[in-house]
């Protein structure tokens, strides 16, 4: 007796907690199903708004606005408005827009945005020359960006510009849409802003910047002498007043080369062993 009685305490125990997992099953289910059909009609809902603005001829795009206005050829304006004007605004993809107009060497960065209810805003910022760049003694000249991106190539260089000289680099000729990424590059680019904001670029010129495999930097200023900057240019800058009454004087015409990487400065003078 007792053994039967066990047993149907057992099953009962049994059912009781199936019974249970039941119940809570189904409390848990009635309260997802309403949370699931109302994300369902919401979702519903989107897409139906999506496809009336979509067929909304009120937002097609018939008006494309670039700032500023000259930072895209009317070539470059014509073409985007052929392929933009009559399409709807929410179609159009910003992002691709932005990474297509970047591939030109001379767009740093393209910024697009949508003014509803039927224009596209084009912000440009432009890359502009600030050096001449080569890469052999006798090779054509790079017309070269502060973030080094080659702008266009020329047998001379620009009279105007800074004269880079990088014949270690492993390269041989500039080539359009070519970022420098050596060592040194941007360091020596950094050091010629900071020079044409030093008072001392009002009295010299700096006319020509070498630049090696290692990273290390040497500078021109007007017809001479050589200054050697070593890795880190920009921290040699103050150390010009050092050598100013040097450069103010017929003695720099004899003199070969000053290194500017040590703390007690080198003159190495024409001739000198």
């Amino acid at each position: 007796m007792a053994k039967k009685r066990r047993r149907k305490a057992s099953r009962s125990s049994i059912f009781s907690q199936v019974w249970t997992s039941l119940v809570a099953a189904s409390k848990l289910l009635w309260r997802v199903l309403p949370l699931a059909v109302i994300l369902n009609l919401a979702v519903f809902v989107l897409i139906g708004i999506k496809g009336g603005l979509y067929a909304d001829s009120g937002l097609l795009v018939h008006r494309l606005e670039v700032r500023p206005p000259e930072a895209l050829s009317q070539e470059t304006i014509q073409r985007l408005e052929k392929r933009l004007f009559g399409k709807n605004i929410l179609r159009v993809n910003l992002s691709s827009l932005a990474e297509e107009l970047e591939k030109d060497p001379e767009i740093l960065k393209a910024e697009l945005s949508r003014h509803f209810p039927s224009q596209i805003q084009i912000k440009v910022s432009r890359r502009f020359p600030v050096a001449s760049i080569r890469f052999s003694p006798k090779g054509n000249w790079g017309l070269i960006s502060e973030d080094g991106m080659i702008l266009s190539v020329l047998e001379k260089p620009d009279a105007s510009l800074c004269l880079v000289e990088a014949f270690t680099l492993g390269k041989k000729e500039p080539r359009v849409g070519e970022k420098i990424k050596s060592h040194g590059f941007q360091e020596a680019m950094t050091f010629l802003k900071a020079f044409w904001e030093n008072p001392l670029s009002t009295q010299e010129a700096l006319t020509k910047i070498g630049l090696d495999s290692g990273g290390h930097v040497t500078i021109m200023l007007g017809a001479g002498p050589q200054i050697r900057l070593g890795r880190k240019p920009l921290d040699h800058l103050e150390a010009f007043q050092k050598i100013a009454y040097l450069l103010e004087s017929d003695e720099r015409y004899k003199i070969d080369y000053i290194d500017l990487q040590f703390e007690n400065i080198i003159v190495k003078r024409k001739g000198n062993g």
